[in-house]
């Protein structure tokens, strides 16, 4: 039985061709496929953390409302019925003397801006009368002043409309310079009350209102003029 002997660079050559490495085009054929691997999972990591960071911010804004809110105490008071009276009385008024020459050609403005415009005001004088003695303890500021003012603006312009014998054009005419008044006084109105009393609710209500009767307002004063 013949053997045969290898010679060392035979042996040396095998042993490399075992342990060699992929040759470049072989190392790299699969690096595409992992660039789009690790992107795909950056990209997951980057939404996740995104959204935690969403995630504490409300969580945040949540922790520390109750602690704002805090001494906003509900309860009864005579006030609380008065300050949205005060505003609500012309437009009860207004149900029974209605305007004249109404242009029959107005387009309502979307319906979203009349649901806040309901919403609005509906918070807006609800929330006084529940918090009526919250309203009554605070004392009298130059917030406080300033509703009054903008309330005597409020009913100078309600006369005005009366005395023109009720024209539909005097509900949106100018004060001066400043458009809208019947519109503005009362979102400036229910704004100071919720600064007066320090309070978010009263606010976003205040918010609310303001988005949806400014509108619809405005829808109306553009087609008018």
């Amino acid at each position: 039985m013949k053997f045969t002997v290898l010679p060392a660079t035979s042996c040396l050559k095998q042993r490399t061709s075992l342990y060699s490495t992929p040759t470049n085009k072989e190392e790299y054929s699969y690096q595409p496929q992992r660039q789009v691997e690790y992107s795909f999972v950056l990209l997951i990591l980057t939404a996740v953390t995104e959204c935690f960071d969403s995630l504490q911010l409300i969580q945040l804004l949540l922790t520390h409302y109750p602690t704002v809110e805090r001494s906003l105490i509900m309860g009864l008071h005579i006030i609380g019925f008065i300050l949205p009276l005060l505003i609500l009385l012309p437009n009860l008024l207004f149900i029974f003397f209605t305007p004249h020459y109404v242009p029959s050609s107005i387009t309502a403005p979307p319906v979203i801006f009349t649901i806040l415009e309901r919403a609005g005001q509906i918070a807006c004088f609800t929330l006084p009368i529940l918090f009526g003695h919250e309203i009554a303890v605070q004392p009298i500021t130059s917030l406080s002043g300033l509703m009054l003012i903008c309330l005597i603006f409020y009913y100078m312009c309600w006369v005005r409309y009366y005395r023109s014998g009720r024209t539909f054009s005097m509900l949106f005419k100018p004060l001066g310079p400043l458009p809208l008044p019947l519109a503005i006084f009362p979102v400036l109105y229910f704004s100071l009350l919720a600064v007066w009393i320090d309070s978010l609710l009263f606010a976003a209500a205040a918010a609310v209102f303001a988005i949806g009767h400014l509108t619809v307002s405005w829808n109306t004063y553009k087609q008018i003029s």
